[in-house]
């Protein structure tokens, strides 16, 4: 991610969790969440999912 976003994000954050819950947030919005995919994401989704966020 920094790689392909360089100075766009200022820091990817890692919060722990329990009960199987895996989300990615991008501010105060939810790009993916595995409940609601009933998967996790496959390599390149988050980066495409966080490009479409930045505009």
């Amino acid at each position: 991610m920094a790689t392909r976003f360089g100075e766009q994000l200022q820091a990817i954050t890692l919060q722990p969790s329990h009960g199987g819950i895996f989300e990615i947030a991008f501010g105060e919005r939810v790009l993916f969440r595995k409940a609601d995919e009933q998967r996790f994401p496959v390599e390149g989704e988050i980066g495409d999912l966080v490009a479409l966020s930045l505009g």
